[in-house]
């Protein structure tokens, strides 16, 4: 992913003996930056094309396998967070992990599309420079299902001054949701099915950062509110 419209930062030096690994440096204006102050026009086609860089990533490695929510819970349960002293963010983590366990039974052995992807797939990992747009710090590439990988950068999206209003898509900006989906991402049939099961995930890991790192804001806990409700 060295040319064209989506590209990647090279690796300028490899050091595997004591596991450094140097990556060219990219100058450019971080898509989170850009859609903070963007225009509506200019924001739509920027998440298509956030969209277009990650299947342009995934590239020729695509494969399907049959979804195992239970794996992904496992996970979840192993991330121990600290006391919570609040009953009502407690709460909100509980609701989360049930809605994402009441969808075990539905989406478990389904179709799931994975391919190679950033794992750390958010806005500020993607820069744009003369119409190109540069993703950056790959060194964390892993296979997974491209489903998580869309819900992290939507979700983490929320917080760049998304397009906030009662039109939802999964606790998203619809209009959001449709332009980066727009891109071909993910197939249909996991849109409302393995994707809501991953933002519930990712919401739930971002109140459980913010609460440890004691940043929560009012905003945050309507918005999970919201989803829940939804």
């Amino acid at each position: 992913m060295f040319n064209g419209a989506w590209q990647a930062n090279r690796c300028a030096f490899a050091f595997p003996n004591i596991g450094v690994v140097v990556l060219e440096y990219i100058a450019g204006e971080p898509i989170g930056d850009l859609l903070s102050n963007s225009s509506t026009e200019l924001r739509q086609k920027t998440l298509n094309n956030c969209g277009l860089w990650l299947r342009k990533f995934s590239g020729d490695h695509l494969s399907y396998s049959n979804f195992a929510p239970k794996f992904w819970l496992k996970l979840l349960d192993c991330r121990k967070p600290e006391i919570i002293a609040s009953k009502n963010d407690q709460g909100l983590l509980n609701r989360l992990r049930e809605f994402m366990a009441t969808h075990v039974n539905v989406i478990s052995g389904q179709k799931t599309i994975k391919g190679p992807t950033h794992d750390d797939f958010v806005p500020s990992n993607l820069l744009i420079n003369n119409d190109i747009l540069y993703g950056i710090g790959l060194q964390g590439e892993t296979v997974l299902p491209l489903a998580k990988a869309t819900a992290q950068f939507l979700v983490l999206l929320k917080y760049k001054r998304s397009n906030s209003n009662s039109d939802l898509m999964h606790g998203i900006s619809r209009q959001d949701c449709q332009s980066f989906l727009g891109s071909g991402i993910l197939p249909v049939s996991e849109i409302n099915t393995i994707l809501p099961f991953f933002i519930a995930e990712q919401f739930y890991f971002h109140l459980q950062n913010a609460v440890e790192k004691h940043v929560l804001d009012k905003e945050t806990r309507q918005e999970i509110t919201v989803f829940l409700d939804s």
